[in-house]
């Protein structure tokens, strides 16, 4: 079966999509080889910047309640694992990074976000969905409409994934802005550099939306050895308007990336 960073990148360049697939959250949310990790780094930014890492507003608490609720009827934690009401201890028990959207307004009401892809929190909390994607350039004017509908028409009890991605020098899992880790250039050599990838999960509940996220960090060789992938993405790079590109932060290095990986294919 096709690893999902197999499946991310197609052979018509870049676009603009919003790839959706069904999933199951029991299944997302379950204990993984690499949790201990994980969850010792929850453990070690919380304690050390917990402002920067976990926020929620005043009326989010009836989904964190339900966050509490489903967690438990997935088998992930028993009753006694967790406050229902506290957004810490839970994001301190479950791998995944997490973000409670108002199934109204579709604003972000609260998160535990430990392992940040270049995105801020404390940025996003309380703005609805289509405001926070206004950043990136065009994406609202080409996918905002279906975002918002799919978001609004998730079926309760069905989930759905999809991936975000970036390209980073390391595989750290903690890529928060103000950590202002080094970049890429174009002189970075393209076996230094890490596909990162967002693996998300929609699941819907009563008053909103449970995301969830987990990262995923692969090396350039390794997706040299599946040359349909490699290709894929190398087109992708190639076409990426300037814009996005530049938003991405991979506008001075993307034309060099994209002549490497082809000399390599």
């Amino acid at each position: 079966m096709p690893k999902p960073w197999q499946r991310t990148f197609n052979n018509k360049g870049f676009d603009w999509s919003f790839r959706i697939r069904t999933g199951q959250a029991r299944d997302f949310f379950s204990p993984t080889p690499e949790g201990p990790r994980i969850l010792e780094h929850k453990r070690n930014v919380l304690k050390s910047d917990s402002s920067r890492y976990l926020a929620e507003c005043e009326d989010a608490k009836p989904l964190v309640r339900r966050l509490y609720e489903q967690a438990v009827s997935w088998g992930i934690l028993s009753r006694k694992d967790a406050h229902p009401h506290d957004l810490r201890s839970l994001s301190l028990q479950l791998e995944p990074d997490i973000l409670l959207v108002d199934g109204s307004s579709l604003a972000f009401l609260a998160g535990s976000v430990c392992m940040p892809s270049s995105w801020s929190l404390n940025r996003t909390l309380g703005k609805p969905v289509h405001e926070v994607h206004a950043a990136v350039p065009k994406l609202n004017e080409k996918i905002g409409q279906h975002i918002d509908r799919f978001l609004r028409s998730i079926p309760s009890g069905k989930s759905f994934y999809r991936e975000n991605w970036s390209i980073t020098l390391t595989d750290e899992l903690d890529y928060h802005p103000d950590l202002k880790r080094p970049r890429p250039n174009q002189d970075t050599a393209v076996e230094d550099l890490y596909l990162r990838l967002e693996h998300q999960l929609f699941t819907s509940v009563n008053y909103g939306i449970i995301m969830a996220i987990r990262i995923e960090t692969v090396p350039f060789e390794s997706i040299r050895k599946h040359p349909q992938t490699w290709n894929n993405l190398a087109e992708t790079i190639r076409s990426m308007p300037d814009d996005v590109a530049d938003y991405k932060g991979m506008l001075h290095y993307r034309d060099s990336l994209a002549e490497q990986m082809q000399a390599a294919s």
